[in-house]
């Protein structure tokens, strides 16, 4: 029977190394990630409990953020309405001194033709019209019908 070279050695060398070497990073790599030192374990238990309360204060803050937002929205809303009113009352301020400055001239006008008839009542009383009997009938008779 002749032997064959290649069924005969299954393990060269070279996939004893690699397999040893595996062998040893998982004993290696599992004692050190199971049976690690208590000063890293208590870290990471503080920055554990760190992360939480970080979390407990960015909720927090991001509560207060929405809270102002929500102010901030009202607030603007009700600044639009204000302005808008107070637009209103502008154009409605200028309708009404246009109506004030109309309202005075007429008022100047009407105290203006006041005067002018207290003057010419205060002429008549002075210097009362002279008209002879004939003007005085006619004038009469003009006035009652």
């Amino acid at each position: 029977m002749s032997k064959d070279n290649n069924t005969g050695n299954k393990f060269d060398p070279k996939t004893i190394i690699i397999i040893v070497l595996l062998l040893a990073s998982i004993i290696f790599g599992s004692m050190w990630f199971y049976g690690g030192n208590d000063a890293s374990k208590e870290k990471v238990k503080q920055l554990e409990s760190d992360f939480k309360k970080l979390e407990a204060e960015k909720a927090a803050a991001e509560a207060k953020i929405s809270e102002w937002k929500d102010k901030y929205t009202d607030a603007d809303r009700m600044d639009k309405t204000l302005s808008s009113q107070i637009n209103g009352l502008k154009i409605d301020s200028k309708i009404a001194e246009e109506k004030a400055k109309k309202s005075k001239a007429d008022l100047d006008k009407v105290q203006n033709g006041i005067s002018e008839n207290r003057k010419e009542i205060e002429d008549l009383k002075k210097n009362p019209p002279k008209l002879t009997d004939e003007e005085l009938l006619a004038s009469l008779i003009k006035k009652t019908n």
